[in-house]
């Protein structure tokens, strides 16, 4: 938040870290979106705009379009939708909070609809005969019963490996 040069943004961060602690946001959630308004107060000081007040619907429509298309700080490619819904719901929760507090009559974001990107991937269903594979490959009854219990609620690999994984870390501690 060093780049945010108008002091009165610097405030608006602050206050909003501590609404967000009220609210019992742990730590790094506090962090991350403490950044992501920051982003979006360093586009509007770059406008020229030094108050929240003066913040119209038309600035954050160019903000959600600026995000839409810069790049990735990471690695380069365009940030992801889920990415880009999360920044602008930092800032409908900050107007929000402005709101609340009757710091504003009108929260600008409030006329924008930004809908949540729907990502459907395709599921590989696995074959009766790959299923029967996967089940002679277990070597004991308790991974039996994590394929089994894995398989069954219908689990995808990552989540039925942190399973696993948790499993035989607890068998090395008992």
């Amino acid at each position: 938040m060093n780049w945010l040069k108008v002091k009165y943004y610097q405030e608006q961060i602050e206050k909003y870290k501590n609404h967000l602690n009220t609210l019992g946001y742990n730590a790094h959630g506090v962090r991350i979106k403490c950044n992501q308004l920051a982003e979006f107060f360093e586009q509007q000081q770059i406008r020229g705009i030094e108050q929240v007040e003066e913040i119209t619907e038309e600035n954050i429509r160019t903000y959600y379009n600026y995000i839409c298309n810069r790049p990735n700080k990471r690695n380069g490619s365009i940030l992801n939708p889920k990415t880009i819904h999360e920044y602008m719901s930092v800032v409908e929760s900050y107007f929000n909070m402005r709101l609340q507090y009757g710091e504003i009559e009108i929260n600008p974001v409030s006329t924008i609809k930004i809908p949540y990107p729907k990502h459907k991937t395709d599921r590989a269903i696995l074959s009766q005969s790959e299923i029967i594979e996967l089940y002679t490959h277990t070597e004991s009854l308790l991974e039996r019963a994590i394929l089994s219990l894995a398989y069954g609620c219908g689990l995808k690999y990552p989540k039925w490996y942190n399973v696993i994984w948790m499993t035989s870390r607890s068998k090395r501690v008992f």
